[in-house]
């Protein structure tokens, strides 16, 4: 019985290593994926989803979605912030590798080095997500809606603090990813707030119940799976923008802007006498000008030598290259 009993905790010991190991492998690959989906880069497309160089909006939503679901069953926060911390040290290493040819190819560091600091620098802006996964775990206990809303609330301070404290480094921000599906909200809440209400509806699917959930997922569906739906609704949201100029009611004049003739259009008959002083005084200005060079050149050597020194002839050299 003892032996039984012994084979029995080595084969519980050896699953749960097993267990650990397949859960980090999966939280490395959805932060891979999250990487991917800032863009893609292989010459691969598929209709609207996937285009060379262009956001996968569907692939960060599944991606943040994996990483909900870790999560969800990780029995501590220690095991949460572990979870959260593989997965953005990974997006974060596949999203500024070029660091690599930076300090390699053109800063002459060997390449174990080089790799070593981009995982190092990942490692350590990682740790934003991991305390962030690890106060959402204490929430687990509250409602379906309240653990969404705290996911996206925490996800996204994780994301300021990146970009804010010690000096901040924002560089590849998951918002960027939604810049198809979510662009039309840029206007009201930035690339901060595209990035919180994607990590809310890609947490809701996971984590609501009911009804509710069948709700997130065709809403997820209709953001996500359907080609030109961002676009749809930039063109149904109110402009927020207007020509430069356009402030209090004025509007910009000019060739080919609002208020003004388009080029090439005929103009109207001049007034008599309009632009005449105008135009005398403003060529006037313009013939005293290398006069006024000249001028500036032969007083260069005075002003220099009062002031205290300086290159012999530089004031010169700069007055007659100035236009």
């Amino acid at each position: 019985m003892t032996g039984m009993a012994a084979r029995g905790a080595v084969a519980r010991r050896d699953g749960a290593a097993l267990a650990g190991a397949a859960v980090a492998v999966a939280a490395v690959l959805a932060g891979g994926a999250h990487a991917l989906a800032l863009a893609w880069p292989w010459d691969v497309s598929i209709g609207g989803w996937l285009a060379p160089g262009q956001p996968a909006a569907w692939l960060h939503a599944l991606s943040l979605m994996a990483l909900v679901a870790l999560l969800a069953h990780a029995p501590t926060a220690s095991a949460a912030a572990w979870r959260a911390g593989g997965y953005a040290t990974a997006w974060l290493a596949g999203t500024f590798w070029w660091l690599f040819v930076s300090m390699h190819t053109y800063g002459g560091l060997v390449a174990p080095l080089a790799v070593l600091a981009v995982l190092a620098l990942a490692a350590f802006l990682a740790l934003d997500y991991a305390l962030a996964a690890a106060l959402w775990s204490r929430w687990r206990t509250a409602g379906p809606g309240a653990q969404v809303l705290a996911f996206a609330a925490l996800w996204t301070l994780a994301e300021w603090a990146r970009g804010v404290l010690w000096t901040g480094f924002p560089w590849g921000a998951g918002g960027y990813a939604q810049v198809e599906a979510l662009g039309a909200l840029a206007p009201w809440v930035g690339v901060y707030g595209i990035g919180a209400v994607a990590a809310a509806l890609a947490a809701a699917p996971v984590l609501l119940r009911g009804g509710a959930r069948v709700v997130t997922v065709v809403l997820a569906a209709l953001v996500w799976g359907v080609p030109g739906a961002g676009a749809w609704l930039a063109e149904r949201l109110p402009d927020t923008t207007r020509p430069a100029g356009a402030r209090g009611g004025r509007r910009p004049r000019g060739p080919g802007r609002a208020g003004g003739p388009a080029p090439g259009a005929p103009r109207g008959p001049r007034a008599p006498g309009a632009g005449g002083p105008a135009r005398r005084a403003g060529a006037a200005a313009r013939a005293a000008a290398p006069a006024r060079r000249r001028a500036a050149a032969r007083a260069a050597p005075g002003v220099r030598a009062a002031r205290g020194g300086g290159a012999p002839g530089a004031g010169a050299w700069l007055a007659e290259r100035l236009p």
